[in-house]
């Protein structure tokens, strides 16, 4: 939506659709029903609740600062420096929040680290190609919903296929959803 509204990118029926079918992915695929989750952890806080909501937005914030910084030239998809400063950034963030909380923390295992790593490194490379793409002249309201959305796609279904996770009526739909709105905000390159 800051794409389309605060640079003026074009909006056509099907990416209009694709979009709206994001959203409604989005939900479908990652919400549980807060009712019966409440149920079943009695020592949940409510504050982890917002979760879900606070990386929703946080999410679109860092898209938003993304494009604004590609279109007004601050960024260049290429600069390694830039990019490495925001994954130093954000693991200092990560260390310091850890050690704010003691309540939650615990020592963290050689395998936990080395998955985070695993993690790091495509992560690393994805927001590099993002950057890239969006210095290619493509607009962010075609490129940030295929980038997001086909994370939660490949996500929902490696959790199924890899983790045995349980794909409920509701969550399959969600990952349909999800793969038809790639493809119609796709159509309209």
């Amino acid at each position: 939506l800051y794409a389309l509204f605060y640079f003026n990118e074009t909006i056509r029926l099907n990416k209009g659709i694709g979009i709206a079918l994001a959203v409604i992915s989005i939900g479908l695929v990652t919400i549980k029903d807060p009712v019966s989750l409440l149920k079943k952890e009695r020592s949940l806080d409510a504050r982890l609740m917002l979760l879900p909501v606070l990386t929703f937005v946080s999410s679109g914030i860092i898209d938003s600062l993304f494009l604004t910084g590609q279109k007004m030239h601050w960024v260049v998809g290429t600069d390694i420096v830039f990019i490495s400063s925001l994954f130093f950034t954000a693991g200092v963030l990560g260390v310091m929040s850890w050690i704010s909380y003691p309540k939650y923390r615990r020592r963290p295992e050689r395998r936990t680290i080395m998955a985070g790593v695993l993690l790091g490194i495509p992560n690393f490379l994805s927001v590099y190609f993002l950057l890239k793409i969006l210095d290619l002249g493509w607009d962010g309201s075609i490129i940030f919903p295929i980038f997001n959305v086909g994370v939660l796609l490949a996500s929902a279904i490696m959790g199924w296929l890899i983790m045995r996770e349980e794909m409920p009526v509701k969550r399959a739909l969600g990952v349909i959803m999800a793969a038809i709105s790639i493809y119609l905000i796709s159509t309209s390159i």
